[in-house]
């Protein structure tokens, strides 16, 4: 069973042969593998890094599977990703803590590498259904408000935490309010759709795009510094920045402006990040337009 994406998984267990064995089966079948060799070291990487699932030995000496996954589960920034426990005893005991923890899968050791990539992928499958509803904008597809203010919590934390740079980009479409005016609503709702896979296409998988108001979009770069962060809003720029988009029988000029900030450690707050990106973006909301024919 090939995987078409690169989902990131963090394998936990003491015994380095099932880390070795199981990821490198799990690369091999297209997977991004993380590893840790027991519970502490677990919820370290968790600190630095969010995969989509969790493969986690139930029998480990320093902190056990139940307490990891307690402690994943009362973390309001990781608590949704999914856990398959690895086990060598098939208990009902361990089954029964598990699923009051919310376990959404188990394999029995030694591992049948099948079945594992079946479940994994069974898991993936329910967990990419649940995000599509509780966690993306309905119209544009993009990330909701809701999950980037997490996401943006979570990475300013890393942040501070282990000193690394992340950039932040907000973009926001000029004069929204006129097109919806001028040629209707489901013209404006066209536009949005538009822009939206202008800028998704123009970043990496690992960037976090969100609609995060009617008209405005929230950017997460992880790992990009400012410098970088100017290349990465000169791309967006070239993708988006200004537009001739055909509706029906109509061409609508279509201008966003964008502002960007960097994390360093003399700002304190997620907050005051935000803010410098926000009023960066209005002041180029407010540069003089050159014309723009069609």
């Amino acid at each position: 069973m090939e995987h078409n994406g690169k989902s990131k998984i963090l394998v936990v267990d003491d015994e380095d042969d099932v880390l070795r064995v199981v990821s490198k089966r799990l690369e091999k079948a297209g997977y991004d593998v993380s590893t840790a060799s027991g519970g502490k070291q677990a919820l370290v990487v968790l600190e630095k890094e969010i995969p989509e699932l969790i493969l986690l030995d139930i029998g480990m000496p320093d902190i056990d599977g139940i307490e990891v996954c307690n402690k994943i589960k009362k973390n309001k920034f990781i608590s949704d990703i999914p856990v398959i426990f690895f086990t060598a005893r098939d208990s009902i005991d361990d089954k029964i803590k598990g699923l009051g923890i919310g376990v959404h899968d188990y394999i029995t050791k030694p591992v049948d590498h099948r079945e594992l990539l079946a479940r994994i992928d069974a898991v993936l499958k329910i967990s990419s259904h649940y995000n599509e509803i509780s966690l993306k904008d309905n119209l544009t597809g993009l990330y909701n408000y809701s999950f980037f203010e997490k996401h943006f919590t979570y990475i300013f934390n890393v942040a501070v935490r282990y000193k690394r740079v992340f950039s932040l980009i907000i973009a926001d479409i000029d004069n929204f309010k006129s097109i919806n005016d001028t040629y209707g609503h489901l013209c404006g709702n066209y536009v949005l759709k538009n822009v939206s896979e202008r800028l998704k296409n123009s970043l990496r998988k690992v960037d976090i795009i969100a609609r995060y108001g009617g008209d405005e979009f929230a950017i997460v770069l992880p790992e990009i510094d400012c410098k970088q962060a100017a290349v990465v809003l000169e791309k967006l720029k070239n993708a988006a920045g200004k537009l001739w988009i055909t509706y029906k029988d109509y061409k609508v000029k279509v201008e966003l402006s964008f502002g960007s900030s960097s994390y360093s450690e003399d700002i304190r707050t997620k907050e005051a990040l935000f803010n410098i990106a926000d009023n960066n973006m209005y002041r180029n909301k407010r540069r003089p337009r050159k014309s723009n024919s069609g």
